[in-house]
C-alpha cells in the first residue's frame, strides 16, 4: 500500500480528502510540523487547499516551496498547493474580483490524463487565480476563464489543480482527475 502524505494548509476539506484516499495510507500533517523524515517515509506527497496567500506570504510557505523545488517524490497541489507549485516554479497568481466558489465549468485543452472529455464541472473555493505558468516547465492540462485549472509537469510527476476534488458532490468532475492522477503516478 503506497503512503500518501498529505500536508494540511488550513484547508477545512482535509478529512473529506483523507477519506477519499482511503485506498492509501494517508499521514497528515500540519506544514509547520513538516519533517525530511515525513518525506522520506511518503510515496506520494499532496499540498492541500488553504490560507493565507502565498503571494504576500512567501515565508510562510518556504519549506514547501522548496520541497516542490528539490524532491524527486510525486506531488499533487490541490488549490493553495496548487498556487505553491506555479510560484516555486516562478508562475504568477492574481487576486480575483470576488471569491470562486461553488462548481464551475472548466475547459480540457490537453488530455494527458485521458479524461475523455472537452469539459468538467469542479468545486472551486479560492480567492487567488494563476495568471501565468513557465511554458518550459508545465502542460497546462484545462483552463477556465480565471486561468490554468490543471497543470502537469512536463518532465516530473507534478501535478496541480486549482479545485477541490475531495469536495463531496455529485456533480463534482473532481475526483475523477484526482483518480486520473494517481493512475498515472502509480503507472511510473
Amino acid at each position: 500500500m503506497k503512503t500518501i502524505l498529505l500536508i494540511e494548509n488550513g484547508s477545512r476539506h482535509t478529512l473529506a480528502f483523507a477519506h477519499r484516499l482511503k485506498q492509501y495510507d494517508v499521514r497528515r500533517i500540519q506544514y509547520w510540523n513538516l519533517t525530511s523524515g515525513d518525506i522520506d517515509a511518503a510515496d506520494i506527497i499532496i499540498l492541500s487547499g488553504g490560507h493565507p496567500s502565498v503571494l504576500h506570504h512567501h515565508w510562510f510557505y518556504r519549506r514547501q516551496l522548496e520541497l516542490i523545488q528539490s524532491t524527486t517524490k510525486p506531488i499533487i497541489g490541490i488549490c493553495l498547493g496548487f498556487e505553491l507549485i506555479v510560484r516555486a516554479y516562478g508562475g504568477r497568481l492574481y487576486r480575483l474580483k470576488r471569491k470562486s466558489h461553488g462548481l464551475r465549468a472548466i475547459t480540457v485543452i490537453l488530455d494527458t490524463l485521458g479524461l475523455g472529455v472537452s469539459s468538467l464541472k469542479v468545486w472551486e473555493a479560492h480567492k487567488w487565480a494563476v495568471s501565468s505558468v513557465p511554458d518550459e516547465t508545465f502542460f497546462v492540462i484545462a483552463e477556465s476563464a480565471n486561468g490554468a485549472e490543471i497543470i502537469q509537469h512536463k518532465t516530473r510527476s507534478i501535478f496541480g489543480c486549482q479545485f477541490h476534488p475531495e469536495v463531496v458532490d455529485p456533480s463534482n468532475d473532481g475526483s475523477k482527475v484526482l483518480e486520473a492522477i494517481l493512475k498515472m503516478i502509480e503507472s511510473v
